[in-house]
């Protein structure tokens, strides 16, 4: 079996709850699911071989996921608005997870496509239809994420010259988790280019840092707060993530992207307002209100799906066992039983999102069987808050102000380091 123990001083890392705990040096987040990949690998080869590959089935379930969502916009468009938005929210909310989940397993090369056809161009006309849509993110900032998920400051995104984001989730944990260079005693940092970047203010870390409350008890609060960042962050990535480039050709909110970026960006804009034109011809403008709804609901923890959205990268304090201990930078949720079944289905299996960073050339569909081929590694000796439960897990999420995928620990480990190298000896 490979060692996955280094022989290190023990140094103080941060949970979720913000409690001081000792555990070695951290590796970085893509380096800790490179460590258990390789010793998965190890113990069951021909296993695990046999789950990688390509699947069939997510172009073909992509395409009735987006029919679906038409339809059901066009349907669900003339509804009143106190049943318009919950409708939009759990149905269309639902369809747009497994539309998004659907193109992740395309960008990640794990499904099927016709010959010929290119992986960027399914992921483009697959996000229709949408407001402001997962193009951007799925083009320019998710295998990014993979490599440097943690790593990386809010304002490298902002004010970034390269083409592609350097981790695409770090614009998506800003409502509710602490980044590299914010300290847990103090207010995150919302405002100014050296706090932020970009256009010197955002919306989420605004919210995130005067309304996020730190009292035992208040998680049910903070969850209140994070739904109003999200809605309200998402009303201004239509406007000017959406609409206003494809007006002006330009996405302003990265000043210092290269042409490329913004032409791409302004295509897909272009394209996803000329649908969303259509949709308002049939149905009227009901049917942007669905869409919105839609698009943010899974995300709002009105939505079952969203304990896995809000989740899947904490700083938790990983069990030894046969994984690689530490801090552990990214959770699965399991549910058991029947509302396990279809808490995976509701999910399309994004649940599984451990075993997705160890292995993300499995498709999604059989990241199951692959926790079961190696279950050593997936138990509770392996990893930490799994099987919690959808409640406890939503209130480990919101109890409290806590790390992005271990960025605590890194720069804890960052600073012990140093003052072991340079400091005084006997």
């Amino acid at each position: 079996m490979l060692a996955l123990s280094a022989a290190a001083p023990a140094l103080p890392a941060t949970t979720a709850a913000g409690r001081g705990v000792l555990s070695p040096a951290q590796p970085t987040p893509s380096e800790w699911h490179r460590a258990r990949r390789r010793a998965i690998l190890e113990a069951h080869p021909s296993i695990v071989r046999s789950l990688v590959g390509k699947e069939t089935t997510t172009v073909p379930l992509l395409a009735a996921a987006n029919l679906a969502q038409v339809g059901a916009c066009i349907a669900g468009s003339h509804l009143p608005g106190y049943e318009l938005a919950p409708a939009a929210v759990l149905v269309g909310g639902t369809l747009s997870l497994w539309q998004f989940a659907l193109l992740h397993d395309v960008k990640h090369g794990t499904a099927e496509l016709p010959r010929g056809v290119r992986i960027n161009d399914v992921v483009f006309w697959g996000s229709l239809p949408s407001l402001f849509g997962y193009y951007l993110y799925l083009r320019w900032g998710h295998l990014s994420h993979h490599a440097n998920f943690g790593e990386r400051r809010i304002a490298e995104l902002f004010d970034s010259e390269q083409d592609k984001f350097e981790d695409g989730d770090v614009m998506f944990v800003a409502h509710r988790q602490l980044l590299l260079g914010d300290e847990r005693s103090e207010r995150p940092g919302f405002f100014g280019g050296e706090q932020v970047g970009g256009l010197g203010l955002s919306i989420s870390r605004t919210i995130y840092a005067w309304l996020w409350s730190g009292r035992e008890g208040w998680a049910w609060y903070n969850a209140m707060v994070y739904a109003v960042g999200m809605a309200y962050e998402r009303a201004a990535l239509v406007v000017g993530g959406g609409w206003v480039p494809a007006l002006a050709g330009r996405n302003f909110f990265f000043p210092n992207k290269p042409q490329a970026f913004h032409s791409d960006c302004a295509a897909y804009a272009r394209a996803s307002a000329a649908l969303q034109l259509l949709l308002v011809g049939l149905a009227g403008p009901g049917a942007l209100w669905w869409l919105f709804w839609a698009e943010v609901g899974w995300q709002l923890p009105i939505h079952p799906a969203s304990a896995m959205f809000v989740s899947n990268h904490p700083s938790l304090d990983a069990p030894r066992g046969e994984g690689v201990g530490g801090c552990q930078p990214t959770a699965s949720i399991y549910l058991e039983g029947a509302a396990g079944e279809a808490f995976d289905w509701l999910c399309c299996f994004s649940n599984y999102h451990t075993e997705h960073h160890d292995f993300p050339d499995v498709p999604a569909f059989r990241l199951k069987q692959l926790r079961d081929a190696a279950p050593e590694f997936y138990a509770d000796a392996a990893l930490a808050g799994a099987r919690d439960g959808w409640r406890e897990t939503m209130r480990r999420t919101f109890e409290g102000r806590g790390f992005y995928a271990c960025t605590g620990a890194l720069e804890t480990v960052d600073e012990a380091v140093e003052q072991w190298s340079y400091g005084p000896t006997l």
